[in-house]
C-alpha cells in the first residue's frame, strides 16, 4: 500500500504491485533500485568529528539497513504509514520509494525508450545523524540526488554504503520526504538525465551562470509534474515545514517552498541566482507546452530537446533545442506554440546581468 503521490494530494491509500524484484531475501532490492533506510544506530554509525571554529563537535550517522520483508501472506501489505513521526521505523518509506522509483523507471524507458538507469540506483530513506552536544538525532529537511563520489568532496569519512550514484531522503521531526511521490520522481529525473548533463556552473562575459542547475531542476520538476498530473511539487514535502533546530539553535524558520508550474515567472526579472527559484521560469514555459501540446506530445518534445544539452546549456540554448525538437517532431504549428512560451517569458536571450538606469545607484556604484 502506497500514496499515489503524496499524504496531502492522495490521502487514500492503494495497493500497488512491487515490481522487478530480485532479492533472495525479499528486501526491496530489484533490477532498478537498491532501497535502504538508514537506522539510528550509535555502534555501527559512522563518527564524523566537527572543528566549528575551535568548538569541537561529534556527529554520528545513521547506518543503511534493509528493514521491509513479507508478511505471513506473502505480501508487503501490512507495512503501512506510521501512526506518529515518532513511532516511523522506516519501513513505509522502504515501499513508498521503491515502488514510485519503479514507476518513473518504466516511464522513461516504456515511454521513450531510455535504459540509462538499467541498473539498481542506491536509495537511502530516513537519513540523519546524531548530535552528541544534545545527545539527539536529528533529520535533515532535504532530499538530493548525490552522483558517484559526491560524498566524497564533503571532505568527512562517511559510510553509508553506496554504490555509485544515489538519492538520498531525510525529513522533519513531522514529515519524512520519502512520502512524496513527487518529490522521488524528481530526484530520479535528476539521476536519469542530469548526471551527465546540466550539472556544472560555468563563467561567461556576464559573470558566473548558474542556468545549467537551473535548467537542471526545471526538468526535474517537470516530468515529476507530467507523471502525477499536476502542476505543484512537493505539495506535502516541502510546504508547511516547521522550523528547524538542533539542540535548540535555530538554524532555519521553516515555511513553504514547494513549487508550482502554474505560475508564470519571467527572465530576468525573476532571477535570484538560486537554482530552484530559476528554475521556475523555465518549468512554467515546460507546463505551458504540456496544456498547448498535451501530454504525450509535450513530453517528446522536451525530452527530445533535453537530451541534446550539455553543461554550459543556459535558459536560451534550451529553449531553442525546444523548438527545433517540436519542428522535427510535429511541424510548424507545434514550434509556433513552444517559441511563443519561451518568448513570453523572456527566455530566449535573456540577460542576467542588466545596466543600472537610476542615476544615483549608477553614481554609488562608480565610487
Amino acid at each position: 500500500k502506497v500514496y499515489r503521490v503524496d499524504p496531502t494530494s492522495t490521502p487514500e491509500l492503494v495497493q500497488v504491485e512491487l515490481e522487478h524484484l530480485t532479492s533472495e531475501d525479499h528486501t526491496l532490492v530489484g533490477d532498478y533500485a537498491r532501497v535502504r533506510s538508514c537506522a539510528p544506530d550509535l555502534e555501527r554509525g559512522s563518527k564524523v568529528p566537527l572543528d566549528l571554529g575551535g568548538f569541537q563537535l561529534e556527529l554520528t550517522t545513521c547506518y543503511p539497513s534493509s528493514t521491509v520483508v513479507p508478511g505471513v501472506d506473502g505480501t508487503y501489505l501490512h507495512v503501512t504509514p506510521p501512526a506518529t513521526p515518532a513511532a516511523d521505523d522506516g519501513k513505509f518509506a522502504e515501499v513508498m520509494m521503491y515502488h514510485h522509483m519503479n514507476v518513473i523507471h518504466d516511464y522513461f524507458k516504456d515511454v521513450h525508450g531510455l535504459t540509462d538507469r538499467d541498473q539498481p540506483l542506491d536509495a537511502l530513506t530516513n537519513v540523519q545523524a546524531h548530535v552528541s552536544l544534545c545527545n539527539e538525532w536529528a533529520m535533515i529537511a532535504n532530499a538530493a540526488f548525490i552522483p558517484e563520489g559526491g560524498l566524497d568532496q564533503l571532505g568527512i569519512e562517511l559510510d553509508l554504503d553506496i554504490e555509485g550514484d544515489a538519492i538520498i531522503f531525510s525529513g522533519t521531526n513531522k514529515k519524512n520526504f520519502s512520502f512524496d511521490g513527487a518529490v522521488i520522481y524528481h530526484e530520479y529525473t535528476h539521476a536519469m538525465l542530469g548526471a551527465t548533463r546540466l550539472n556544472a556552473a560555468f563563467v561567461d562575459e556576464q559573470g558566473i551562470n548558474n542556468l545549467p542547475g537551473a535548467l537542471n531542476e526545471a526538468y526535474a520538476d517537470y516530468f515529476a509534474g507530467t507523471i502525477t498530473e499536476a502542476s505543484g511539487v512537493g505539495n506535502y514535502a516541502l510546504n508547511d515545514l516547521e522550523g528547524f533546530a538542533i539542540c535548540g539553535f535555530e538554524l532555519s524558520a521553516g515555511g513553504s517552498a514547494g513549487r508550482d508550474m502554474e505560475v508564470t515567472k519571467t527572465c530576468p526579472i525573476d532571477l535570484t541566482a538560486e537554482v530552484h527559484a530559476d528554475s521556475e521560469i523555465f518549468s512554467s514555459a515546460l507546463w505551458q507546452i504540456r496544456k498547448d501540446l498535451g501530454k504525450v506530445d509535450a513530453d517528446r518534445v522536451i525530452l527530445s530537446g533535453v537530451l541534446t544539452l550539455v553543461n554550459v546549456s543556459d535558459f536560451t540554448l534550451a529553449s531553442n533545442a525546444t523548438i527545433d525538437a517540436a519542428e522535427e517532431l510535429l511541424g510548424p504549428e507545434a514550434k509556433a506554440k513552444v517559441e511563443k512560451a519561451f518568448v513570453d517569458r523572456g527566455l530566449i536571450g535573456c540577460d542576467r546581468v542588466l545596466p543600472v538606469e537610476d542615476e544615483e545607484i549608477s553614481a554609488f556604484a562608480k565610487k
